[in-house]
Parts: structure tokens; C-alpha cells; sequence
């Protein structure tokens, strides 16, 4: 019964975060781009190349590698409210992830499939 609240509840806990800040803030810096560019294209090229050297077949590892390519978790703003931590930030990651993925994901299945 909790696990059907998780995914609902994140959402609420963005949204609620991202209310309270500016729409500059929301846009991300430079280093908010790179890093998702790291995590969601290099990454799992990079992973891919690495999995198939070792032998996995090639369907496994671009499976594999599409998964480390999917969007940050609703979740991360929510450990960010209970560690104290920044919510902005994790809200404009989790926002930015979600919203490139109908390009990244697209772009490195073409890639590697």
C-alpha cells in the first residue's frame, strides 16, 4: 500500500519545492547541464563500449547502458527535504533529467541499437 504513494508523493514534494523559487533557478547552470550530459550521454556510451569489450551480447549491453541513461528519480528531492540539503537544486536535476530525456534517450538507442 505505501509503495503506490512513493511515486505521488515525490511529485508533490517537487512541485511544493519548486514553487518557492525563481524561474531563473529553475533553468540550471552550466554545470547542471554538463553533468546531466556526463550522466545521460557519455556515461552510458561509455558503459556500452566497456560491456561489450568484456563479451556481454550486444542486446544485454545496450540494455544495461539505456538504463543508466534514464532520468534522475522523483526520490532524489525527497531525501533532499529530509537530509537537509538543497531542494532547489535536486528539483532543477530531477526537472532538466525528465525533460531531455525524450532527446537523450531517442539519440543513444539510435546510437547503440
Amino acid at each position: 500500500f505505501v509503495d503506490q504513494g512513493t511515486s505521488p508523493f515525490s511529485m508533490i514534494v517537487i512541485g511544493c519545492a519548486m514553487a518557492f523559487t525563481k524561474g531563473s533557478q529553475l533553468e540550471g547552470s552550466w554545470r547542471t547541464y554538463l553533468a546531466l550530459a556526463i550522466r545521460m550521454i557519455l556515461v552510458p556510451i561509455v558503459l556500452w563500449h566497456i560491456l561489450t569489450a568484456a563479451g556481454i551480447q550486444y542486446m544485454a549491453a545496450g540494455t544495461f547502458s539505456v538504463i543508466f541513461a534514464l532520468p534522475a528519480a522523483a526520490s532524489t528531492t525527497m531525501f533532499c527535504a529530509r537530509y537537509g540539503k538543497d531542494q532547489t537544486l535536486a528539483s532543477t536535476g530531477v526537472l532538466l533529467s525528465t525533460a531531455l530525456s525524450a532527446l537523450t534517450l531517442p539519440l543513444l538507442c539510435g546510437l547503440l541499437f
